[in-house]
This record gives structure tokens, sequence and C-alpha cells, in this order.
């Protein structure tokens, strides 16, 4: 029956006609109907797809049960189950697959000293279960990982915010007498260059912050100039193998080199500029107010900015030179900043001049947890849809004509809709035959494709967090149209100048 079904291996299952299936897909179609509609029912966004999370894999393990039985399916001899699980220690001994057939240590060793071999027989339902648990698992790593550096990030915003980073920033740009137009396109070039560096997420929190400040509830400057940071991120995020996971996954599979991802410069900048320079007359021609009252900096404002450009610069030179996961540098930077927040807490306190002291653990009460815990929610709804076998049945179809053209570029505005990492992870997993301009093609569109919708990238999403209420999915939908036209002119533009022949 197992065959028949689905394949009971990590690659998931082949139930994209099962009437669960169909469920499942129901179930996200609705949550992610109530996060477009979040000003109308007031609800946060976390909360639909948190539950839908829960209830998709609820549905996949339904499937699993009801289709699988008892059947043996593997058999081993007690010391290949020795082996195994010597090898397997790690991954299972939190949770040990099952097995029918219970060997205690005693028969264990008394079987090892006489070289008798007993078979342990596995059935066809647990080594499902079991690689169902594996697939959790994964996806929980896969969370985890972009909890605590998103956690880091804003958490360090924060500090710099309570400290008055960006009050004295805004005051200077605005005391420059920049007007809103103008600081337009100040923060969305500083967006597009940060990108490759800092990557997309860590840009667009930063440039969001700092727009934020300057708007000061001007909804006609803050949502066009987020859009355009949301587009610049992304775009400056697609030619670097640190500016965004799809092109950090490419470049790991060894289908771009990192130098061969530059050859994606030109194609972004049009994908910025075009859309930028329509926005552009969007944005009211007046200036910000500028701030009735002095502008304060408490003491430390320096030394935490410096501790988090310290911090991001660590993440990604551990992660090109070791392969360090970019959380673990992260997560160091905090430890840097936490252990600055004790020295000032057993200086002299008399030596601050009565300004109010570095919390920063009171700092994280002001975390954006909604914006985590629906990145949880996509995490594990994608990865359910993606694990019943609808992104690899998607990736099929798309890439069954000879010409990958079409296939990459409706890749690249679907990562808008189901997000571009598993559109990626599926379509590298699928690997079809595709030529070098192909593979620059997915990485290009997979890159900036997200920003057509807010929840289409973890830059909108994170944007969304900064600015709750104001700036929305149904605000930057009114923009998507210019976002697609710039959309098309970074194909073109990719046609023209990396084309072979």
């Amino acid at each position: 029956m197992i065959n028949s079904l689905f394949l009971a291996s990590s690659s998931g299952l082949n139930a994209t006609d099962h009437p669960l299936g169909y469920l499942a897909i129901a179930v996200f179609v609705l949550s992610y109907a109530c996060v477009i509609f979040e000003e109308m029912l007031h609800m946060k966004k976390s909360k639909p797809v948190m539950l839908a999370a829960g209830l998709i894999w609820i549905i996949v393990g339904m499937i699993i049960y009801t289709q699988t039985d008892d059947t043996p399916v593997q058999s081993a001899s007690v010391e290949q189950v020795q082996l195994v699980a010597s090898s397997e220690s790690v991954d299972n001994q939190a949770n040990p697959p099952e097995i029918t057939k219970e060997i205690t240590t005693e028969h264990v060793e008394e079987n090892s000293h006489d070289h008798v071999e007993k078979e342990v027989v596995k059935t066809e339902r647990e080594e499902a279960f079991f690689h169902y648990n594996k697939e959790i698992k994964h996806l929980l790593i896969e969370f985890a990982e972009l909890f605590f550096f998103l956690f880091v990030a804003m958490t360090f915003i924060l500090t710099m915010e309570e400290r008055g980073v960006f009050r004295v920033l805004r005051a200077y740009l605005v005391g420059k007498g920049y007007s809103f137009r103008q600081l337009f396109w100040i923060t969305g070039i500083i967006s597009f260059f940060l990108s490759p560096i800092a990557d997309n997420l860590t840009t667009a929190l930063i440039m969001g912050t700092v727009v934020s400040r300057m708007a000061d509830g001007n909804k006609k400057f803050l949502v066009p100039a987020f859009v355009n940071i949301v587009v610049a991120a992304n775009s400056g995020g697609a030619f670097s193998p640190f500016g965004d996971i799809t092109t950090l996954m490419v470049w790991q599979a060894g289908k771009v080199t990192f130098f061969e991802f530059f050859a994606l410069f030109f194609p972004a900048v049009v994908n910025f500029i075009i859309p930028a320079a329509i926005l552009y007359f969007f944005v009211p021609k007046e200036k910000p107010e500028p701030l009735k009252e002095e502008v304060k900096v408490y003491y430390g404002a320096k030394t935490v900015s410096l501790l988090f450009l310290v911090t991001v610069a660590l993440s990604v030179t551990l992660h090109n030179m070791f392969h360090m996961p970019p959380f673990l540098g992260m997560m160091t930077g905090m430890s840097f900043l936490l252990i600055y927040n004790y020295t000032q807490i057993v200086r002299n306190r008399e030596k601050h001049n009565g300004q109010p002291e570095i919390n920063v653990f009171k700092y994280i009460e002001k975390t954006e947890f909604d914006t985590l815990f629906f990145f949880f929610g996509v995490i594990f709804c994608i990865g359910g849809l993606a694990y019943i076998g609808y992104i690899d049945k998607l990736a099929s179809v798309m890439y069954a004509a000879e010409d990958k053209t079409m296939a990459n570029v409706i890749a690249g505005l679907l990562s808008a809709v189901i997000d571009n990492i598993p559109m990626m992870f599926g379509v590298l997993k699928m690997d079809p035959t595709m030529s070098h301009y192909q593979w620059l093609m997915i990485t290009l569109t997979a890159g900036v494709g997200g920003s057509v919708l807010a929840l289409g990238s973890a830059a909108g999403v994170g944007l969304m967090g900064v600015a709750r209420g104001e700036y929305t999915f149904m605000a930057h939908l009114k923009y998507s149209w210019v976002i697609v036209i710039g959309y098309a002119a970074a194909v073109y533009t990719h046609y023209l100048i990396n084309y072979p022949g």
C-alpha cells in the first residue's frame, strides 16, 4: 500500500491526489486569506498560519496512518541495527524509531558474543512516521535558525532605538533639508547596497526603522518608502550569495560560483530602479516636520551601534570562512551586547548623569513576536505541503518543457505566494537540466519575485512588524503592478546581458 500511495522516505509523500491533501491546500488558502484581510479582521497574522501549520501536519499524519499498516518493509540483523544505531544516535536519541520486536541489552550482548544474527523488523507505518518526525525536526531547525537570527537583529535595533540612534539619524537627515522624495532615494540606495552584505532581512529591519522615524505617521510617504525598501533589499540580495537564503542555496549546490553571481548586478539594478522611478511620483513633495524637542542620545549609543556592525560582519565572515550558520554569529554578537550591558550596570551609575540605563532584557519584551511566529507558521505550512508532494509536483510540471525560461519566470512570481525558499528547494531537488544562464535566471527571479507581495519575502514580512497597521498586505498590494514592471524589465535585462551567443 505504501508504494502505491507515497514514498516512505526523506523525500516525503506522493499524496497530491489524496482527498486529505486537498484539505491541506484548503487550510493553507484559508489561513492566507486571513492574513491578507488582517486589517479587516483585526487579527494578527501569526494566529491563522500557526493554526494552519498544526492542522496541515495533523492531516499529513492522518494520511500516513490511514494508508499504512504493519506490513514489514525493512529487516536487518542485530549487528546491522547496532551499527546503524551508533551512526544515527545523535539524530534519533530524542525519538528513537520503534521496532516491533524488542531486544534487551542483555540479549543483544549475548547474540553479539555468539555471533548469532536476529532479524529486527520495521513496519511500513513505523518507517513512514520515522521520516514524518524527521522532517518536522528538520523544519524546526530551519525555523530556529531564522528565529535566533531575527531575534538578535530585532534586539539590537530596539536597543539602538532606545539609545536614540534613529532619532539622531532622522534629525540629521531632516536638518540637511532633504524632502520626502530625496529621503526616498537615499534609503532605497542604501538598502540596495547594504543587502548583499548584511542580507535582505537585516537591511529591511534597519532601514524600515529609519524610514518609520522619518515618516512620523505620514502614511503617504511611509508605504511607498517601505515598498521601495523591500524591492531594493531583495534586488541587492539577488547578486550576492549572502544576500538571500535562495542565493545561498544555489551557491552551496554548486550551480553558480561566488563571482558568477555578479553577472546579475545590472538586472538587479533595473529591478530596483524602474519601480523606484515610478514610486517616486507617489511620494509627497513636502519635507518632514523638524523635531520640536531636543534630540537626546543616551550613553552607549555609539558602542551598541558598533557592536551591531561587528555582529553582522562576524556572522557573514564566519559563514563565508567556516560555513557556520549565520544565526550562531549573531548569537555570539548578542553575547557582546549582554556583556556590555553588564559592564554598564556594575559601573557607578552617577557617571551616566541620570540617563536611563541600558536594559537589554526590557527591550526584548518589545520584540515583534508576531512576525517571528508568523515565520514559524509559514515554514511549517509550506513544509507540510511540500512533504505531501505539492512543491515537487509543481516544479516537475513547470520544468517539463525544453525551454526553461517561462518556468523560471513563473517560479519567481509564485515565490511571492508560497515563499521562495521551498520553491528553490523543489527546483534544486528536481535538478532539471538547465544551462548556466537559466540557473542565473532562477536565482534572479526567485530572489526578486517575492517583492510582488508583502508576504512573499522575509523583508516584507519584517517591515509589516516594524510599522504595524500602516504598512500592510493591502497597502503593498496597491503598488504590486509597479513591482511586476520592474520584474519583467530585470528578466529582459538578464537576457540582453547574459544570454550566451
